[in-house]
């Protein structure tokens, strides 16, 4: 079981497709792409988000408390196999900073885990302490899978600080856990991306400007608050972006 932790900023903004094209250009002198971009294409990645049964968790956060967090799997594959390797993210924001924490492990694994809550500890210290972290949330709150939200990723990361990593989401959606992932539906309106800039500091200047010459400006984008907010909680046709991360 491998293990990263990650403590950053993420800023998130919405770009229409010209300001998109404009930004992606103007960005690619300082920017390398990311791994899994192989030729430059864009990557799927399907996240399922645990909630206790009256989505507590979800509520809490998009109330904008200081304080919130939020348990998922996250998987590159749409129905991974039981040894396919896959992530368990317990990700916490206070004070607009957020730490990300995630154990690796097989498919199998990560379901039994979060299903009974027990895990196989191997000595090294990182993965325990990690896990450990999980465990605790598991038992702080009791929960099951309730959405699958899904998309498709270009990322990339600056050539002069690889620390600061630039996404662009696409086709966002999401649905009720318990329909499948066919079951989703768009969480963005067709032809806007939701781009992040994930930062422990700040942003480099040459980014800034392109950003202000193409009037990409923050917004705060949740796409499981924006699942909850516009198919569970709001009547149908009453729909809005959840501000949250």
């Amino acid at each position: 079981m491998a293990i990263k932790t990650f403590k950053r900023y993420e800023l998130k903004y919405i770009l229409n497709t010209d300001q998109y094209k404009a930004v992606t250009e103007g960005i690619a002198p300082y920017v390398d792409a990311d791994e899994y971009c192989i030729g430059g294409k864009t990557y799927s990645l399907f996240n399922i988000y645990y909630d206790t049964q009256d989505y507590s968790l979800i509520r809490h956060s998009v109330s904008k408390p200081p304080f919130k967090e939020k348990l998922r799997l996250r998987s590159y594959y749409e129905n991974p196999d039981s040894n396919d390797k896959v992530f368990i993210e317990l990700k916490k924001k206070a004070d607009g900073c957020v730490n990300k924490r995630r154990v690796k492990m097989t498919y199998a694994d990560a379901l039994d885990f979060l299903e009974t809550g027990q895990f196989i500890k191997n000595g090294n210290y990182m993965h325990d302490m990690v896990a450990n972290e999980i465990q605790h949330f598991l038992k702080t709150y009791t929960v099951e899978p309730k959405a699958l939200i899904a998309y498709n990723r270009a990322a990339y990361f600056l050539k002069s600080d690889n620390k600061i990593r630039i996404t662009f989401d696409t086709d966002v959606r999401g649905g009720p856990f318990k329909n499948g992932y066919a079951g989703t539906v768009p969480l963005l309106d067709d032809g806007l991306f939701l781009m992040e800039i994930k930062v422990s500091d700040h942003i480099p200047l040459p980014i800034v400007k392109i950003l202000s010459e193409n009037k990409v400006y923050r917004r705060g984008f949740s796409k499981y608050g924006t699942y909850y907010t516009n198919y569970i909680f709001l009547p149908k046709g009453n729909k809005q972006n959840a501000g949250v991360y």
